[in-house]
């Protein structure tokens, strides 16, 4: 066995007794870098297959692969390990690690025989991946270990953390910076920055706390990020078409085109397209870049009628979407009503306000407010105008959120 240096908290990694380790914490815990080393020389122990996943990794350089890389060389075990594009196996015992990302489709197929599966960043597991992830790994002996900076305690991850209190077979452990005896000086100074800077993000950060405002995100826990998948064909949706929505920019605020349908209960977003600085005749260049624009209906901000009008003699099927006293409110309502919203990876900057669409926040009493933080919501303002009859032709009736709140990973 190559002998390496680990923190006293590390010392399971190489202990059979449990079936669940959760590491959470902060940065500069070392978490993932321990966990990174220990499989590495497991895998020069015995012969084992890992399988190393992230919610997200639309390729191989999102994995944990390079942080393996790294500890094999770091180790000088290179000569040991056969190092391909995709994969690592160990020359003597026959090891191997595989790298896969939980939200592409058929992830887990030809997993079978895993010994040891490392879940990191698995604050951003959803609850459909725990739950194909865990009864998938199955063979005797075989364990899961999830390294994570907690987000909110509606996180899948953290209902699972919840679920294992006093589980014989379960280690759960909080490690941050100060459990981490190599703690370098310069993330020590950063720290501190953060410190001075913002305690409440500090808190998230180096503490491994929740995000302190996250009651005020609205649609962050409905949303899967990252996805690629194909539009299919109207007839093949739920209510067989496509609902294209646009939020009309000022100033600095962009023009925004978004793509949707329904299907299997979800909502799904292909499309959204976001202008800045376009000059009223460009609107309509913008818009042909979404496949069906001059098809399909329109609904958009009816607080510009010259736009709209505009945009009409273009040749867009185009109108304004009805407004009213509680529309903000009834719209975020019926999104929510969704079993999901899944999101393709090319919506970059939707993606981004899925992550931070947001209530306001009293600043001296951090109460959350009935109000939404404007910046964030030009996307899913053009998302409430596409859905905007189809929710009013529903009443406003939706989904209950009860049944989501029950998390059973077994």
């Amino acid at each position: 066995m190559t002998e390496i240096q680990l923190p006293d908290w590390g010392e399971p990694l190489f202990e059979g007794w449990w079936r669940y380790m959760l590491l959470y914490g902060g940065r500069g815990s070392a978490k993932s870098h321990t966990v990174a080393a220990a499989l590495v020389v497991r895998a020069a122990m015995t012969t084992t297959r890992f399988l190393c996943v992230r919610e997200f990794q639309n390729s191989i350089d999102d994995s944990a692969k390079q942080l393996l890389e790294d500890k094999i060389y770091d180790m000088g075990m290179h000569g040991r390990f056969s190092i391909t594009k995709y994969g690592i196996e160990h020359k003597q015992t026959g090891s191997t690690f595989r790298f896969r990302g939980m939200s592409r489709p058929g992830s887990l197929r030809g997993t079978e025989g895993i010994d040891v599966v490392w879940g990191d960043e698995a604050q951003d597991f959803s609850r459909k991946s725990l739950r194909s992830l865990i009864p998938t790994i199955r063979k005797p002996g075989s364990q899961l270990i999830f390294t994570l900076n907690p987000q909110t305690p509606q996180d899948a991850i953290w209902k699972l953390i919840e679920k294992l209190q006093g589980d014989p077979k379960a280690v759960l452990r909080l490690v941050n910076w100060r459990d981490n005896p190599w703690f370098p000086e310069i993330l020590n100074e950063e720290r501190l920055r953060d410190l001075r800077r913002d305690k409440d993000e500090y808190q998230h950060i180096w503490e491994g706390q929740f995000l302190s405002r996250s009651n005020a995100l609205i649609m962050s826990d409905r949303c899967q990020l990252g996805l690629e998948f194909d539009c299919p064909p109207a007839w093949d949706t739920d209510d067989g078409r496509y609902y294209y929505g646009a939020d009309f920019g000022f100033a600095a605020d962009p023009n925004v085109l978004i793509r949707a349908w329904i299907k299997d209960g979800y909502l799904w977003v292909d499309r959204a397209v976001f202008g800045y600085g376009i000059e009223l005749p460009d609107i309509a260049r913008m818009y042909d870049a979404v496949p069906g624009a001059r098809d399909w209906p329109i609904l958009a901000d009816s607080s510009r009628p010259d736009i709209i009008s505009m945009l009409r003699n273009l040749g867009f099927n185009i109108e304004g979407a009805p407004k009213g006293p509680g529309s903000i409110e009834d719209g975020i309502a019926f999104l929510r009503s969704f079993n999901g919203i899944k999101v393709h990876r090319r919506c970059v900057e939707f993606q981004e306000e899925c992550l931070r669409y947001s209530y306001k926040v009293d600043k001296k009493t951090e109460q959350v407010l009935p109000v939404v933080e404007s910046g964030f919501d030009h996307g899913w303002d053009a998302l409430r105008y596409a859905f905007a009859l189809l929710a009013k032709s529903m009443n406003g009736l939706v989904v209950s959120d009860e049944e989501m709140n029950d998390l059973d990973m077994f």
